[in-house]
């Protein structure tokens, strides 16, 4: 199993690599931002908010009303990052490629054995191909949360369905550190739960591992109050990230429903 998942994911990670040299080759894509040149061809896995997670691991968090702030993301990756960088000595670029692609492999893995457990090898191999195939599954390769995500959240659904509620409880931990969606990862652990208490007896530290699988969102919203004075710091960056998307209609309906008026959205050119 380990020797076929690393001959795909090496395959699959050739194939972005060479799409990104001629996209580059043809003027569609460039290889950003210019202080990486230096790593060649793996410079162009750091683009966008990848930028905004090597910051935090070297920097830590910044916070100013009303601008785009490095609070509206969660530490995991730049913990991880900030971890590797320590050990390995080519900086935390090189060592935030390092975590995801670990973590991809680890998530590669979990998703096998999940859809092992359900429909059997064929079917298990069948689902981490067509993963991989996905056109947004680049993501996984680029220095963004994306392969940790994956790696807590089915990490934490195959221990589950194992019964090992410390694993799954650790697993959703990590999911909860690295996006706002792995904070929710207690909803189908709790299910998974109460599914295995119909064929075994349920414990009460089963139940106290399932509640802690949020707990490295909630410490990091309790982090942002004490460092920042309020949690909302984390919506009122979002709202600036998002100020001209599709999205913003969704803070603006928020504030209707708390009575506060909605805010009047310009759009504005984002920097390429």
């Amino acid at each position: 199993m380990l020797a076929g998942i690393a001959l795909l994911l090496a395959v699959w990670r050739v194939a972005i690599l060479a799409l990104s040299i001629v996209w580059w080759r043809v003027g569609v894509r460039y290889p950003w931002p210019d202080e990486f040149r230096g790593m060649r061809l793996w410079r162009f896995s750091i683009r966008w908010d990848a930028e905004w997670y090597l910051q935090i691991a070297q920097h830590g968090y910044t916070h100013l009303d009303g601008t785009q702030s490095s609070v509206a993301f969660f530490p995991g990756l730049p913990l991880a990052i900030r971890f590797a960088d320590a050990l390995l000595p080519s900086g935390a670029a090189f060592a935030g490629l390092v975590v995801v692609h670990l973590a991809l492999i680890g998530a590669l893995i979990y998703v096998y054995l999940l859809a092992g457990l359900d429909f059997g090898d064929r079917i298990a191999w069948w689902t981490i191909g067509f993963m991989l195939m996905f056109p947004a599954a680049f993501y996984y390769s680029a220095i963004y949360p994306q392969s940790l995500l994956l790696l807590g959240i089915a990490g934490a659904l195959y221990h589950a369905r194992r019964g090992q509620s410390w694993l799954a409880g650790a697993c959703g931990i990590l999911a909860g550190a690295t996006s706002l969606a792995g904070l929710f990862v207690i909803i189908p652990l709790a299910m998974e739960l109460r599914r295995w208490g119909m064929r075994h007896q349920i414990r009460p530290q089963d139940v106290v591992a399932v509640a802690l699988s949020p707990l490295a969102g909630v410490a990091y919203f309790a982090y942002l109050w004490s460092e920042f004075g309020s949690p909302r710091v984390f919506t009122d960056s979002l709202k600036a990230w998002d100020i001209d998307r599709s999205s913003a209609i969704l803070w603006s309906g928020l504030d209707y429903l708390r009575g506060q008026p909605a805010p009047r959205i310009v759009a504005h050119a984002r920097d390429g």
